[in-house]
């Protein structure tokens, strides 16, 4: 059975337009591709590479090609796609085995910690002496939710004062030592930092820690990879400039 990639659309002067090229196409076109993919847009898009190719052998038959401008263009974009075939070459020619994983690893524990994380509500207000009343409703079984609603000056307010999850040095010194210091399920405040008075109401937090080698395998590849694709970068270059001339002027 034919690959749908390898299906032949048209044949232009004895050469062929394949599925393939129209997949290509669309990709290329980035979000804009999606309107065409469909079969009107698809035939379309044949068309389209119909014409190119008529133009192509036009501009061979007229010799367009031997265009001084169009060979200046050439030669220009022929060398940079040789420096960056280049420059690829030396970069997909690097490898790391397992064993280079788990000594990078070993070496560099303290790249991949996982932050602690806190889980917590607030009710902010400019004044200590409302913070502290604010406070005592609540020391009496009062609503958090509801007195947030009521009291609070932050847009967090709207939803009960809730602030969601959020890691380790993401709140102001103050706030965050309080978080630390004070327990899952503690209601502590007022505290005072540059935005007013906060009575805080600390849901959960976990522990920070060092993930397991499995699981920042991912990630340890991915640095190691790039600081050692880097390197071969680097040599290959420093060897080149002992080899060939170079005169600068700048």
């Amino acid at each position: 059975m034919e690959d749908n990639k390898d299906k032949i659309l048209a044949v232009v002067n004895g050469e062929e337009i394949k599925q393939s090229e129209v997949d290509n196409f669309i990709q290329a076109l980035g979000y804009r591709g999606a309107q065409f993919n469909n079969e009107e847009g698809r035939k379309r898009l044949t068309d389209e590479l119909i014409n190119r190719k008529l133009l192509f052998f036009d501009a061979k038959k007229s010799g367009l090609d031997k265009d001084e401008i169009y060979v200046k263009e050439v030669k220009k974009q022929s060398e940079e796609l040789l420096k960056d075939f280049a420059m690829a070459n030396i970069i997909n020619s690097v490898r790391v085995s397992d064993e280079d994983l788990k000594e990078y690893y070993e070496n560099h524990k303290d790249n991949f910690k996982v932050q602690p994380t806190f889980t917590a509500s607030h009710i902010l207000v400019e004044s200590e002496d409302l913070a502290n009343e604010i406070k005592e409703k609540i020391d009496n079984d009062g609503d958090f939710a509801q007195l947030a609603k009521e009291y609070s000056t932050c847009p967090s307010k709207e939803q009960g004062g809730d602030l969601g999850t959020f890691q380790q040095g993401q709140m102001v010194k103050e706030f965050e030592n309080a978080l630390i210091e004070n327990e899952i399920g503690d209601i502590v405040g007022p505290v005072k930092t540059q935005f007013g008075y906060h009575i805080i109401n600390i849901k959960d937090k976990t522990e920070g820690k060092v993930k397991s080698f499995e699981e920042a395998k991912n990630e340890v590849k991915q640095t190691l990879l790039q600081l050692r694709q880097q390197q071969a970068y680097i040599d290959a270059t420093d060897k080149l400039q002992k080899e060939y001339k170079i005169e600068k002027f700048y």
